[in-house]
């Protein structure tokens, strides 16, 4: 072929090549944004259940807590999760996510001063107080463990840090039925006992003003 015919058939390669390139450029310009929202749908979704789960386990619980965890190892918030009874759960959740939760539950509103910085919260049933926060003295002093609780709310009612640890001493549910049943089975023998008494003081007393007026002359009692 004449060199002037190869030279236009080379260009109108190159220009058929570039034309190719530029759309493809252009689909995956158009491709990226569609990428970035079906993420961020993502993302949404993900929050919003997580926030539902949240929920749930504000439902359940009597007793919430924050614990800061900054510098702490993921170990250790898992030796401490596993440490702890059945019925607590140690759960880490962002601030957003904690303060969206409890927005307008008059019951757990109070934990919102405590959403800040970095918290793993504890969802104690009202079963296991107690035993959660001895668990956890017990963590601490085996480990070495440093974050302490910085405060919580027992059924609705904030607690400050510094009188979170006093609900060490509250008494489980069965020990206050325990308390309870010996208060209830200690009435009905007392009572019996005052009872039984009655007639044994009534027939002193009567005992005795039949025996003073014997000695006056009187027989007004006989």
């Amino acid at each position: 072929a004449p060199l002037g015919q190869l030279r236009g058939r080379t260009m109108a390669t190159a220009r058929l090549n570039m034309c190719a390139a530029r759309r493809s450029r252009g689909a995956g310009a158009s491709a990226r944004p569609r990428r970035g929202a079906a993420l961020m749908a993502t993302s949404r979704a993900t929050k919003e259940a997580q926030v539902t789960d949240v929920k749930a386990m504000l439902e359940e619980s009597f007793l919430v807590g924050a614990i800061p965890y900054s510098g702490t190892t993921v170990a250790d918030i898992t030796k401490l999760r596993t440490s702890m009874p059945e019925e607590a759960k140690l759960t880490v959740v962002k601030n957003t996510l904690m303060k969206r939760a409890i927005a307008g539950d008059e019951k757990w509103e109070s934990l919102e001063p405590l959403c800040k910085g970095m918290n793993a919260w504890m969802f104690v049933k009202g079963e296991e107080v107690p035993p959660t926060m001895k668990a956890f003295t017990a963590f601490k002093k085996e480990t070495g463990y440093e974050p302490e609780w910085s405060g919580g709310a027992l059924d609705g009612q904030f607690i400050p840090a510094e009188e979170f640890k006093g609900l060490e001493k509250l008494p489980t549910k069965k020990e206050l039925y325990a308390k309870i049943a010996g208060l209830v089975k200690q009435v009905p023998t007392k009572v019996a006992v005052a009872v039984k008494q009655v007639p044994t003081k009534v027939a002193r007393g009567i005992s005795e003003a039949k025996s003073k007026a014997e000695e006056g002359g009187s027989d007004t009692l006989a």
